[in-house]
């Protein structure tokens, strides 16, 4: 047994420097893990349902954008990838607009099999206007409005005169 023993302390003292540097950073990863999700826990349901939530659309978001999801993703994602596209490939075209397959010119690259790309009808460019012969005609400064009079104070209300018990 104790040879058994030393053999392994032998093979983890042979180690590089980095597989420690690893090593420890795994572990203390472990624990950082464990410590969030015990907070995790002690908040509301809801808060961990969003903050889930956010982590699935994201990653979702990565598989169909980059197109690097398992296998058993990809009949699901086939159906989604056309409404999120890609770096090779847009996302659906709005109606009205072209296709055409993708060339360097565009920035995507040209391979055998890419997706036809969108291209926007040219629009003409704006007309030129010509520019003024005459300079506009100066407006005069606004004239000065002085300001209004107060209202005139209203005299204090009439009081009847003091009358006398009898």
């Amino acid at each position: 047994m104790s040879l058994l023993l030393l053999a392994n302390v032998e093979n983890l003292a042979g180690r590089p420097v980095e597989f420690w540097i690893k090593a420890l950073l795994i572990i203390v990863g472990l624990f950082v893990l464990f410590w969030i999700l015990e907070k995790l826990f002690k908040t509301s349901r809801l808060i961990l349902s969003i903050a889930l939530l956010v982590v699935i659309v994201m990653i979702g978001y990565n598989w169909i954008y980059h197109r690097n999801e398992p296998a058993f993703m990809t009949p699901a994602l086939d159906i989604l990838a056309p409404v999120f596209g890609g770096p090779d490939r847009p996302a659906t075209p709005p109606a009205g607009t072209t296709k055409r397959h993708a060339t360097p010119s565009t920035g995507a690259t040209a391979r055998p099999g890419a997706p036809p790309v969108a291209v926007p009808p040219k629009a003409a460019p704006p007309p030129s206007a010509p520019p003024p012969k005459t300079p506009p005609p100066a407006t005069p400064p606004p004239k000065a409005v002085p300001p209004k009079a107060p209202p005139p104070k209203a005299p204090p209300p009439a009081t009847a005169p003091p009358t006398r018990p009898r």
